[in-house]
């Protein structure tokens, strides 16, 4: 038999779902912000910070958020917020023209 002691300074499992809620809220809140800035023109550049995305990332995986399956009603604000980051980055950089080299020569001899 396993014989475990408990550690005075653990926290109990209703303290673990206070931070966790709190993080998601927190995380959630920051990406309906950027969210928000993007749809009003603003650039994605300028408004998403990579690392705190990276981060929200993150957080979702070690906490089994995934995608969900198109099939279920249930709905996951944090991953949805992060899908629609994604979409609209994916929108603004898929309207990027790369310069041909024929327009590197007009602009350099015309």
């Amino acid at each position: 038999m396993l014989n475990m002691k408990s550690n005075a300074n653990s926290a109990s499992e209703d303290d673990v779902g206070l931070i966790h809620q709190l993080v998601t809220k927190v995380i959630t809140k920051k990406l309906e912000k950027w969210l928000l800035m993007i749809e009003q023109g603003g650039d994605v550049d300028l408004i998403v910070d990579m690392k705190q995305l990276k981060s929200a990332i993150d957080w979702c995986n070690k906490n089994g958020i995934v995608c969900a399956d198109p099939a279920a009603t249930t709905e996951n604000e944090l991953g949805d917020k992060l899908s629609q980051i994604r979409q609209k980055q994916h929108e603004r950089l898929s309207n990027v023209v790369p310069f041909r080299d024929e327009d590197e020569d007009y602009y350099a001899h015309g």
